[in-house]
């Protein structure tokens, strides 16, 4: 796997714990796409992105990820065995690993749009003592909050003390939406992830993720010819521009994942 900014950046937390039951075809790490397996392709957008090193969080299908994943030193496997608990075990079990004093992007495995691009905004956004979240437009053209999310240092304690079940940081993010900042990730990816089976023919966004994928995912929220968004604004330009201004986020899309 490769790694453009080994050294720097935040570390990168890959939720892959699940059993992919609702899909019905096993964990959804291990679903493949032209040729490679979701988690290695998460795992390589997230590393060649800026992410220093990844930690990604097993469940159902350890030891065959773990295989999958061997041989690189940036890469760790940690292994939740009370991922049946749902995904705030697997949110605690990964941050408790990594430890406290760094910033860390989370992201669950089954974000197939996610791309190294996508991965380089976000972290090139990222102000200290903030908490900063991917954002996707949905067919109205309104905002919604996705993944990844980079929880700056000061932040991932608050996070292990409030995830549980399913609801992993949705609950911290609403608590503290006036500190969270959005980053307009559209043109790069639609913010959907693979649930059912209808969802499978994502797989195919598996070869974006490692390449700068401005082509990926854009549901045409109004951007003008110079990629702006009609308001001169473009997409590497934050949705909000400091704590003070963040944006409210109503009917947001949860950042915990399923």
């Amino acid at each position: 796997m490769t790694g453009s900014a080994v050294g720097r950046g935040p570390v990168g937390l890959v939720l892959a714990a699940g059993a992919g039951r609702r899909l019905g075809l096993g964990p959804k790490a291990l679903l493949r796409g032209n040729g490679r397996t979701l988690v290695e392709c998460l795992v390589d957008a997230l590393l060649s992105g800026g992410c220093r090193n990844v930690t990604v969080v097993t469940g159902a299908g350890a030891e065959e990820v773990a295989t999958i994943l061997r041989g690189s030193d940036q890469v760790r496997v940690a292994r939740n065995r009370r991922w049946a608990e749902g995904m705030g075990s697997s949110l605690q079990c990964g941050l408790q690993t990594i430890g406290p004093g760094t910033d860390v992007l989370v992201t669950p495995v089954d974000r197939p749009g996610i791309c190294a691009e996508e991965v380089e905004r976000l972290i090139a956004a990222h102000r200290p003592g903030a908490i900063t979240a991917a954002a996707h437009r949905d067919e109205q053209g309104q905002l919604r909050r996705g993944h990844p999310v980079v929880f700056d240092a000061i932040w991932t304690a608050e996070v292990v003390t409030a995830a549980h079940d399913d609801v992993g940081a949705r609950q911290l993010l609403t608590a503290h939406r006036d500190i969270v900042e959005l980053v307009d990730c559209s043109d790069l990816d639609d913010g959907e992830d693979i649930d059912v089976p209808a969802d499978l023919h994502r797989l195919k966004l598996l070869d974006r993720s490692t390449r700068h994928c401005s082509d990926g995912g854009s549901r045409g929220g109004g951007r003008g010819g110079d990629g702006s968004d009609g308001n001169g604004r473009t997409a590497f330009d934050t949705i909000n521009q400091g704590a003070g201004h963040a944006s409210r986020g109503s009917g947001a899309r949860p950042a915990s994942g399923r």
